[in-house]
């Protein structure tokens, strides 16, 4: 039967050839033709359409993917076909990327040619020679690098030294010019936001820190699961010291990434140095079940044990947990310190610690805690002397050094106990000469055993361990004042004299380390800041003067 809608779209020409199953007329012919021809220039004309409004999209996808392919040719025809299709945001976006990426690759390479200037030192070292002695160096470096592995450039290492001055003013160079395009995109939506993450990078590594915290506080107000704008707040606010928003970030990030273990490291860590012992101790926990290299592991369960040995006392916890130490690090020195102290405290017999001592020791005898860990068990063995040599070795190595003070202290007591019993003895027998005197009987006592002698001793004894009292509780209220400046730190997030302040009490605890943190700290709050410069240059000559 018949449709309607057949009548109505076929001439009537079509119509009664269809209904009457003869072949189509010429007319009708004609008009299925044009009705064809139409539909495919229809087509055609919205296939135009579509590709002429989606085409920036594709063309920035290309963009991205050139990017990440390093197919510079592709990028360059695809941000001026952008530029043309009037779709500037997309175009600034690319061409800040790009040189952020460029930024990137040349800090990878600024950190192999670092690690090139450490082996250079090395081996300068090692051949007994001085920096100005770099021709000379050089030339017998290569030698000695040809025979070691000859297929090793040596010269070019060497060299590498003219380049570095060069490579630092390119990378800080190609930041600033991706900055530059970054500000350009303006429209809002995902494109500026990832544009900001990329803005407050290039602050960062220009060293504008204020404002890259600025732009990365925009992007989590756009998406506050931005895990990487939250790893790049929390290094900047752990680099200036205002720890409480460094852990705020740092508790995101691991919120957000389940199988990461390293900021829960770094949370146990500051919670270590804040003295928030149970804080600590879950951060670590926690970042001993998820996924850690084994030396990440090594180093997060020393420092859970130095948390549960000194803040909480729980040695048999803290064996355990020493015990569970990756192989390859198991004998790491300052490993076999702490298993000594929990075995010193568990132990009536003292023969294991003893022995893990002395292996601490033999492998770096210069070890700090090793040397007072060695006289606090000379102490326990009654022989002050000895002990009182290893301790002394010890304060010489670090001055502020709480514990061998206490240690001391203790050393100097029992000598002057000795001295004491001394005294007495001396006196005495003084008094059994004097009572035989008239039996014509009195012993002849030897010279060293005279009350002066003995008393004098007992003085200088007594005078030493007063000296060292007082400067265990100067280190005490030094550190008491390192807290209070914290705080003030922790509340001025770029005050520049707080931060400088820190960093020469530091200088004057003999931390080097903790003290150019604070110094950069305060440089990064006034880059102008005298003061924290002169105190850096001082470092430098220090660390340049030690053997």
């Amino acid at each position: 039967m018949d449709t309607p809608e057949a009548s109505v779209l076929a001439p009537a020409g079509a119509a009664s050839s269809i209904q009457s199953g003869t072949p189509p007329t010429p007319k009708a012919r004609r008009w299925a033709w044009r009705i064809g021809l139409l539909a495919v220039l229809a087509a055609l004309i919205s296939a135009a359409i579509y590709w002429h409004l989606t085409a920036p999209d594709r063309w920035f996808k290309q963009g991205l993917a050139a990017l990440e392919s390093r197919d510079q040719a592709t990028l360059e025809r695809t941000v001026r076909l952008l530029a043309l299709r009037g779709r500037f945001d997309e175009a600034s976006f690319l061409r800040g990327k790009a040189h952020v990426v460029e930024g990137r690759r040349l800090l990878e390479e600024a950190f192999v040619h670092a690690r090139q200037e450490q082996v250079e030192q090395t081996l300068f070292f090692l051949l007994g020679l001085g920096a100005r002695q770099c021709q000379p160096v050089a030339q017998r470096v290569d030698v000695l690098g040809r025979v070691a592995n000859p297929s090793a450039a040596w010269s070019a290492w060497l060299a590498s030294g003219s380049q570095r001055a060069d490579l630092q003013e390119r990378t800080r160079a190609a930041f600033q010019l991706g900055l530059d395009e970054l500000n350009h995109v303006v429209s809002e939506g995902p494109l500026r936001t990832e544009a900001a993450f990329l803005r407050g990078d290039c602050f960062v590594r220009l060293g504008d820190l204020r404002r890259a915290a600025s732009m990365l506080r925009y992007v989590l107000d756009q998406n506050p699961d931005d895990i990487e704008a939250h790893r790049l707040l929390a290094s900047l606010y752990y680099d200036t010291g205002a720890m409480s928003r460094a852990i705020f970030h740092l508790e995101e990030v691991a919120r957000l990434d389940e199988k990461d273990g390293r900021p829960l490291r770094m949370l146990g860590a500051i919670h270590k140095d804040f003295r928030n012992a149970t804080r600590a101790v879950n951060a670590y926990r926690t970042a001993l079940d998820r996924p850690l290299t084994p030396a990440a592991r090594a180093e997060v369960l020393r420092e859970l044990s130095e948390v549960l040995i000194n803040e909480l006392g729980q040695h048999r916890e803290a064996l355990d947990f020493l015990r569970s130490v990756p192989p390859e690090f198991a004998h790491q020195p300052d490993i076999l310190v702490l298993q000594a102290e929990c075995l010193w405290q568990l132990q009536a017999d003292k023969s294991e610690a003893q022995k893990l001592v002395d292996e601490a020791i033999r492998i770096d005898p210069e070890l700090g805690p090793a040397l007072v860990m060695q006289g606090k068990l000379l102490l326990h063995y009654e022989k002050p002397h000895e002990s009182l040599e290893v301790l002394e070795h010890a304060r010489r190595l670090d001055p502020f050094d709480h514990k061998c003070r206490n240690q001391l202290v203790a050393a100097y007591t029992l000598l002057a106990r000795e001295a004491d019993d001394e005294v007495q003895q001396t006196l005495a027998l003084q008094g059994l000469a004097d009572s035989l005197v008239p039996l014509g009987t009195a012993p002849s006592l030897p010279a060293t055993l005279t009350v002066a002698a003995a008393e004098t001793r007992r003085q200088t004894y007594l005078f030493f361990r007063e000296d060292h009292m007082k400067a265990s509780q100067i280190i005490v209220d030094t550190l008491l004042k390192l807290s209070e400046l914290s705080a003030k730190a922790e509340a001025e997030v770029w005050n520049a004299e707080v931060r400088f302040a820190i960093g020469s009490i530091w200088i004057q605890l003999h931390r080097p380390g903790m003290a150019r943190m604070w110094l950069n700290a305060a440089l990064v709050c006034d880059p102008q800041h005298r003061g924290a410069r002169d105190a850096l240059a001082f470092l430098d000559r220090q660390e340049q003067l030690r053997p």
